[in-house]
């Protein structure tokens, strides 16, 4: 039976318009992550939802726990398991897991083994991968023959492959450990318009879009045993061609 996960990305969450970004739309990013969640919950029913970061948009602004609370009980509304993870605009690590919890080395949901990374912080919004989260991926496979998920929220490209400005400092070495682990699929957010499908090594990687900016889209995932992937993607708002103005969206 293949895995299915709807994967939600860069909400965002502020109490007010960024003026430096009127784009990203973060101040009604709770009802945009309630709307998705009621869907998935009533009617799309995946797997396993995953929220890989950038859940607030200033980490550390004094409300930001309580911005952060608000996801909780918003993620918390699903029937099915959910992975959170932080972003660059997070703030500190220890406090969102203060809030959503420490995640575990991986999460097994129907036969498929997801394995989340909370990776450093490098310069131009990049990240690193240390040697231990990289033999973290050769202890998920040793005993496990089902296909294996990665998760962070920077994105994970060939170099100059995609025009995603954002990687891994170490990306080689990061896609060489997927590619030798026999990963099926790595997942990550960040960069807001999203990006891929791309093949690489066996390894399918995408980057999730903004739910924050328009068209207010998350992702829609299909792995089959056998680790092929199928991606869709579900925006929130009405289709511009219906001629329908949503005061929601």
């Amino acid at each position: 039976m293949p895995l299915t996960i709807a994967v939600l990305s860069d909400l965002h969450l502020s109490e007010a318009p960024n003026p430096l970004c009127p784009d990203r739309r973060g101040e009604f990013a709770e009802v945009l992550l309630l709307r998705a969640v009621h869907r998935l919950d009533r009617f799309l029913k995946p797997d396993v939802v995953v929220l890989v970061g950038d859940v607030v948009d200033q980490g550390e602004h004094p409300r930001a726990e309580a911005l952060l609370r608000q996801v909780r009980g918003a993620m918390d509304k699903l029937s099915c398991p959910y992975v959170a993870l932080p972003g660059n605009h997070d703030g500190s690590p220890e406090r969102f897991a203060r809030v959503f919890g420490e995640p575990a080395d991986w999460l097994d949901v129907k036969g498929f083994r997801l394995v989340p990374f909370v990776d450093p912080e490098e310069p131009g919004y990049n990240a690193s991968r240390r040697l231990e989260d990289l033999g973290r991926l050769k202890a998920a496979r040793q005993g496990f023959g089902g296909p294996l998920v990665c998760l962070q929220h920077v994105p994970v490209f060939p170099d100059g492959k995609t025009p995603c400005p954002y990687n891994y400092t170490n990306s080689a070495e990061v896609l060489s450990a997927m590619a030798q682990a026999g990963v099926a699929l790595s997942v990550s957010g960040h960069y807001h318009p999203g990006e891929g499908p791309v093949e690489h090594g066996g390894v399918t990687l995408l980057a999730a879009p903004a739910l924050c900016e328009r068209p207010f889209q998350y992702l829609w995932v299909q792995v089959e045993e056998d680790g092929r992937v199928a991606v869709e993607t579900h925006p929130l708002g009405c289709p511009e061609e219906l001629g329908l103005w949503d005061w929601h969206v």
